[in-house]
C-alpha cells in the first residue's frame, strides 16, 4: 500500500498546485501551492488514502465521505488513478 502511494505521489508535477490528506503533506514539499484536503479551491491535483481515511479537519459525521463524493462528481476533475485505496485526481484542461 505505502508504495503505491509513493509511486502517486511522483506522479504529481514539481510545482503543481496540490490538495492532500496531512500525511501526504511532507512529501509534496516541491508542489507550488499546498492545501490539505478537503481544501482544494485553485488545486491541480488532489490525492487521498481512502483506506486509511485520515479526518483531520473533517470531525462531522458524514463530512469524509461527502468529500470523497464530491470529488468523484467534480466534472472539473478527472481520475489519474484509482489504486490500492488511493484516490489521485486531476483538473481538465479546458
Amino acid at each position: 500500500h505505502e508504495r503505491t502511494g509513493h509511486a502517486l505521489l511522483s506522479r504529481i508535477p514539481d510545482g503543481a498546485a496540490v490538495s492532500a490528506q496531512v500525511g501526504f503533506l511532507p512529501f509534496l514539499a516541491r508542489a507550488g501551492h499546498l492545501w490539505q484536503f478537503p481544501y482544494r479551491t485553485g488545486a491541480d491535483w488532489v490525492l487521498v488514502d481512502t483506506r486509511h481515511r485520515n479526518r483531520y479537519g473533517l470531525n462531522e459525521p458524514g463530512h469524509y465521505d461527502r468529500e470523497i463524493a464530491a470529488l468523484k462528481s467534480d466534472p472539473a476533475l478527472a481520475c489519474a488513478a484509482d489504486e490500492d485505496g488511493y484516490l489521485l485526481f486531476r483538473r481538465r484542461r479546458p
